[in-house]
C-alpha cells in the first residue's frame, strides 16, 4: 500500500480532458481525509467499516464532485430507503 498526495495527482490528472479522479477512501473515514476537497472527482467509502460501526451492515458510500461524474443516480436513490440502518 502507497500513500499518495491527492491534490498533486489530481491537479497533474486535470491537465487531460476528460480525466476522472477516483479515491478509494475505505481505509480513511471522510472524517479524517475528503478527497473531493483535495481535488478528486469521486470518493468511494466504506459505510460498514467506519461509519456504521455496528458491524451488521454492508454499505459503500459513493460521492462525487459534479453529478455528471456519477453513471446514474438511480442506484443513490434505491438505496437511500435502507440507509436508517447505517446511521443509528
Amino acid at each position: 500500500m502507497q500513500v499518495l498526495d491527492i491534490e498533486e495527482l489530481s491537479a497533474i490528472a486535470h491537465r487531460t480532458p476528460n480525466v476522472i479522479v477516483v479515491v478509494d477512501n475505505t481505509f480513511l473515514s471522510p472524517y479524517f481525509q475528503r478527497p473531493l476537497e483535495l481535488g478528486a472527482d469521486i470518493s468511494l467509502h466504506s459505510v460498514s467499516k467506519y461509519l456504521n460501526g455496528h458491524s451488521d451492515v454492508v454499505r459503500a458510500a459513493v460521492a462525487a464532485s459534479q453529478p455528471a461524474c456519477l453513471p446514474s443516480s438511480e442506484l443513490t436513490h434505491a438505496a437511500l430507503s435502507r440507509s436508517w440502518a447505517s446511521l443509528r
